[in-house]
């Protein structure tokens, strides 16, 4: 395997990478950029869901994200900013707290993790400029249909430190001339109950078929850890190592959205880990928001999900996944490809109403925001900024919406976009 052939597989248009200069000419310029309704719609969906996500967890910093004014401003008086990018045409709103969390809030995974998949997409392209090779190793267990979420994340724990600290996994790592990993967390929930699985990245030096096959027999050793751990007995499916191309499309997956759109579908796959829409065998996280938001009941093999459930099953999930971290660097990794210091997801989820091309659209009271809040339409303002970048048109929105009986349940930021013209 050659540097260029690394570097193509991984240098994809959908992959750029972090530290990219928004001047670079793959991005439109300001006066160009066109709006993407489709992403417009995305965005707001996630406003909907989050909304779903706070009356799940009261009590969870969730609760305020995106709600909240982060500051009072010189005066006094608390205000919300909407802001526009005018190099991407991206809408978001400044002086908002936010949560930071990848598991509980739609709205800041997504931010988050797409900074992380260019962080790790940067790491990739740097790595294979130096000739080294990456290899994607897939670690399942066996579970049954009652077991609780945290039970099982516990027990995973468990067996991938028996696996990292055993002296032949570590002689192995040696054998192929590894730098490091990358490991990140998934869960889905299916007929068979939740399905918690590792996805690792191992950046390596050596020949690409010779360190795939020595890596292949760590097979025996997963099975052991997780036999240890309490898990069971590892099948066919719950061990797997393959070679750049499918790292490559893994890479290329996590942080992305299709273009396509559905206010709801369980059978349409968002490609993020526990963002992504799950296949019609399997749920992700916040599939089972869409099921409490669209008051619909699912059935997976011999297994019903009704809405109620979904909320019950979520809050499981939110409890088990609390503090844990969704993509972990091994020591050393970072440094060794010349990566700057990692930031906190809450860092990250911050930075989003920050940049060079960060325009205000409007400035928001507190009385507006209070409208906006109670009718759930903070989406169709995104919509409306990214459509139109008019503050005309947002004062008009709020106008319209005082003019509605206040409803938090109110799906009107989603689906009454149709009825606004320029």
């Amino acid at each position: 395997m050659t540097d260029l052939s690394l570097q193509r597989r991984f240098a994809q248009p959908a992959c750029n990478t972090l530290g990219i200069d928004t001047k670079s000419p793959a991005i439109p310029p300001a006066e160009t950029a066109v709006p993407d309704a489709g992403g417009s719609k995305r965005r707001a969906e996630r406003y909907q869901l989050q909304r779903v996500a706070q009356r799940c967890l009261p009590e969870n910093r969730v609760n305020k994200c995106s709600r909240w004014p982060a500051h009072y401003r010189d005066d006094g008086i608390p205000s919300i900013d909407v802001l526009l990018n005018r190099a991407t045409g991206k809408a978001s709103f400044g002086n908002l707290t936010t949560c930071g969390s990848v598991w509980h809030c739609p709205v800041c995974a997504a931010y988050v993790t797409e900074r992380r998949r260019e962080e790790l997409q940067q790491a990739i392209v740097a790595w294979a400029k130096r000739g080294g090779g990456i290899a994607m190793m897939t670690l399942t267990f066996p579970h049954g249909v009652n077991e609780r979420a945290q039970a099982l994340i516990d027990k995973l724990a468990e067996a991938r430190s028996k696996l990292f600290g055993a002296r032949a996994f570590k002689e192995t790592m040696r054998a192929v001339q590894a730098v490091g990993r990358v490991f990140a967390l998934e869960i889905t929930i299916g007929a068979n109950g939740w399905h918690p699985h590792l996805h690792i990245l191992i950046f390596y030096k050596g020949d690409e078929a010779e360190c795939l096959a020595v890596m292949g027999r760590l097979r025996d050793l997963w099975a052991s850890s997780v036999r240890r751990a309490g898990l069971g007995t590892v099948n066919e499916h719950g061990f797997d190592v393959c070679g750049g191309d499918f790292a490559a499309k893994y890479v290329a997956k996590f942080g992305k959205e299709p273009s396509s759109y559905q206010f709801w579908s369980a059978a349409h796959e968002l490609t993020k880990s526990h963002l992504k829409r799950g296949k019609d065998s399997s749920l992700t996280p916040f599939d089972l928001l869409r099921l409490v938001q669209a008051g619909a009941t699912l059935t997976i093999g011999d297994r019903t999900i009704a809405p109620d459930q979904a909320a019950g099953l979520f809050i499981e999930y939110a409890d088990a996944f609390h503090g844990r971290r969704q993509l972990t660097w091994s020591r050393g990794l970072r440094e060794a490809l010349a990566l700057d210091l990692e930031q906190s997801d809450e860092a990250l989820a911050e930075s989003e109403a920050h940049g060079e091309h960060i325009e205000l659209v409007a400035r928001l009271d507190r009385d507006d925001w209070r409208t906006v809040l109670k009718h759930n339409a903070r989406g169709a303002l995104i919509y409306l900024a990214e459509q139109y970048r008019s503050e005309i048109h947002i004062r008009e929105f709020i106008r319209m919406l005082r003019m509605k009986p206040p409803n938090d349940d109110d799906a009107y930021g989603v689906m009454n976009w149709h009825n606004w013209g320029p």
